[in-house]
């Protein structure tokens, strides 16, 4: 099922240090333009590279596929060699002591089961015997418990420094790192992206085959937040509708349907049969169970042992069950051990126990937290406030937080009143915008007022805001239900007094509001700065609106202010959309162009040729207007296409530059073709330019050499 995932080069910050002004020169980065993951691994400086994404988004995958292939397949993953690879969670590394070998020694003796012991000396000998580099990837930094955290960074940081461990890959949630924590001048950072439209079209084809067609729209009906282009939630939502034939309309409705469907299975494949009659009961008190061990877990992070967690679960037994409190002790351990070995949902990796992906707790969490809330009355709003909205701003409990706002709006409760309190603190502007994105039941003035507040951080910035901008502006392209959000962007797209950047990038995020209509009206509009409009052309495309986006791209390619690049990127475009006409046309007027430089005359003649515009072509090749150079390729071009006639007529033509006639006549003795013998015969004897007869002369001794 796994489709390949790409990433984006963050902004760098300016700062003064003149040794990472060098960085932000690299190709691609001062854009922020998508990378595939190999691409990533290309890139040699800075050596090291740590990849920040939010919950679900496949980091994790992604380190198992690095390692995958770092040995048997490097060059797929963009290392040039084949590499060693070494997978560990940080969580397990914070324990562990002594040199870097023996903390990743232990940290796998904890994570695996390995049939013997690593030797001695592992980590330095086998580079030698092998001739190969280590590939490092370190798992989850923000699953480090605060208290570690300080020593662990340390540790990181002198890891980063040495040229021993070969490459370094980090991978972490954005709330659990904060820039310059570790070294920028050793590590790139990049954010990975949501599925494209592509994308999910590839893993909704890959799960459904021919009916992916229905699930696809079923995606588009739902819009709940980011779930097309989360790989966790297309997942989940891959196998509830597979089950149910439909997807709820919350993120929250969706973990619920996937727990209930995936205990459910564990029940028809025997879990029953290994519990305890006692504890054997409906799902949803299975739920309930988990739900509490989720809670516990999130107020006491770092507990992952047997007894700490069976002792969690006793106490769900005793107060909630009412298990005295010896068969709520011994239960409580036994239903640790079933669940790990059979839900699907929790699960044991070495000596820790812990949940199959961290948004499966937290929404547990929420889930104990908000039924606990639950009186004759409705919920008990301020209950669920201090027991999990008010802790928004840590950010163990921020996803436990949104999961709570999202599951009180699936029992039909208003959340103004929690959601108001977060937006009024300071920093609270982003959560409330995160739980718009989560379909959350709030008052339209409050919604406005989040949207607006949100405009107004992605328009101010400042070079050192930059970050901060390009956040408010991808929530924003969450905010699929609101009128509003588009509204905004259109109007930042549009205002010259905003950083051409964020115009980009506003376009760019009316895309993934789908807005296919605004986008060509940018596209369109000539009073446009030419790279916001191009941003615009380029999300049509993604959106796999074919016909609008080559409108949009025709209208950029017919432009005459706008320059090269953004000619070429139109010209380009046209033909991968497969409108070959328009294309050829675009890329005729950019070779006609005396400004144009005569490597984009080359690149258009090649374009030319791929799209077999031979009649074009042979144009070119008589245009004295047009660059030497040009017209040497137009004929070139000619024999890669095998217009000899053409080829002829151009050799014989004394009014065509003797250069051009040159390259035509190279051309021909490509071709075992008799034909052209008594022409190419008379040109070598007759013709006035000597360059010419001596070119025709070889082009006869070719031609005879291949025909024999």
């Amino acid at each position: 099922m796994y489709v390949p995932l790409k990433a984006r080069p963050q902004p760098r910050k300016e700062k003064e240090d003149e040794d990472l002004a060098g960085l932000r020169d690299l190709p691609g980065l001062e854009r922020g333009e998508p990378l595939s993951i190999a691409e990533v691994m290309r890139r040699r400086e800075p050596p090291h590279v740590l990849i920040l994404g939010e919950p679900g988004a496949g980091k994790s995958t992604l380190l198992r596929q690095l390692a995958e292939r770092a040995w048997d397949a490097p060059h797929e993953i963009g290392l040039d060699a084949p590499h060693l690879p070494i997978l560990v969670p940080l969580r397990r590394l914070v324990g562990a002591e002594g040199s870097l070998e023996a903390r990743l020694k232990a940290a796998l003796a904890a994570e695996l089961t390995l049939a013997q012991d690593l030797p001695q000396g592992f980590f330095a000998d086998w580079p030698r015997q092998t001739g190969a580099r280590w590939l490092v990837l370190l798992d989850a930094l923000d699953e480090v418990p605060a208290g570690e955290r300080a020593r662990l960074l340390q540790s990181l940081k002198r890891m980063l420094k040495s040229d021993e461990p070969g490459r370094i890959v980090i991978t972490s949630r954005p709330s659990g790192y904060a820039r310059g924590e570790l070294d920028d001048r050793r590590l790139v950072h990049y954010d990975l992206l949501p599925f494209t439209p592509a994308q999910t079209g590839e893993f909704a084809r890959n799960w459904f085959g021919e009916k992916a067609g229905d699930f696809l729209r079923e995606l588009e009906r739902v819009r709940a937040g980011d779930l097309r282009g989360t790989p966790l939630l297309l997942t989940i939502a891959a196998k509830v509708y597979q089950e149910r034939g439909a997807l709820p309309e919350r993120r929250s409705a969706l973990y619920g349907q996937f727990v209930e469907i995936w205990l459910g299975e564990a029940e028809e494949q025997g879990l029953k049969d290994h519990l305890d009659k006692r504890l054997v009961a409906p799902v949803d008190l299975y739920v309930a169970r988990l739900a509490h061990l989720a809670l516990r877990l999130t107020e006491r992070p770092g507990q992952t042992d047997l007894e700490t967690l069976a002792g969690f679960v006793a106490e769900h037994l005793q107060n909630q069950e009412g298990f005295t409190r010896l068969h709520a002790e011994t239960y409580g351990r036994q239903f640790v051990q079933v669940m790990a070995q059979r839900s699907g949902v929790f699960s044991r990796q070495g000596d820790a126990f812990g949940f199959i992906h961290p948004t499966f707790s937290e929404y547990l969490a929420a889930w104990a937290v908000v039924r606990e809330s639950r009186g004759d009355r409705g919920y008990d709003l301020e209950q669920v406030w201090g027991g999990a909205v008010s802790h928004w701003a840590d950010r163990d409990w921020r996803e436990v937080a949104l999961f709570a706002l999202s599951l009180l709006s699936d029992g039909e409760q208003d959340v103004t009143a929690l959601v108001s309190r977060v937006w009024r603190a300071e920093g609270g502007l982003y959560f409330a915008g995160a739980a718009l994105a989560e379909q959350v039941k709030v008052a339209e003035s409050l919604s406005d007022g989040v949207i607006d507040g949100l405009i107004t951080g992605a328009r101010s910035g400042e070079l050192w805001e930059l970050w901060e901008s390009w956040h408010a502006l991808s929530i924003l392209g969450e905010l699929r239900s609101y009128p509003r959000a588009g509204d905004g962007l259109r109007a930042l797209a549009r205002d010259e007094k905003v950083d051409e950047w964020l115009r980009e990038r506003a376009a760019e995020v009316l895309g993934e509001l789908g807005q296919a209509d605004d986008l060509l009206a940018l596209a369109r509009d000539e009073k446009v700065n030419a790279d916001v409009r191009e941003s615009a052309a380029a999300a049509l495309g993604k959106l796999g609106r074919a016909d609008e986006a080559a409108q949009a791209w025709l209208a950029l390619a017919r432009d005459e202010k706008v320059g090269e690049r953004v000619h070429e990127s139109a010209a380009t475009a046209l033909g991968k959309l497969g409108r070959a006409d328009e294309a050829a046309q675009a890329w005729l007027v950019l070779v006609r162009d005396e400004k144009v430089s005569w490597w984009v005359g080359e690149h258009a003649v090649a374009a030319l040729g791929k799209l077999g515009r031979a009649d074009d072509l042979l144009a070119l090749a008589r245009d004295e207007k047009v660059d030497a150079s040009v017209r040497e390729y137009a004929a070139a071009a000619l024999g890669k296409l095998g217009r000899i006639d053409d080829l002829l007529a151009l050799v014989r033509d004394e009014r065509v530059s003797a250069q051009v006639r040159k390259h035509a006549a190279a051309a021909l003795g490509r071709f075992a073709d008799v034909r052209v013998l008594p022409a190419l015969e008379r040109v070598a004897q007759e013709d006035k330019s000597g360059r010419v007869r001596r070119a025709a002369q070889r082009a006869i001794e070719r031609i005879r050499q291949r025909i024999g």
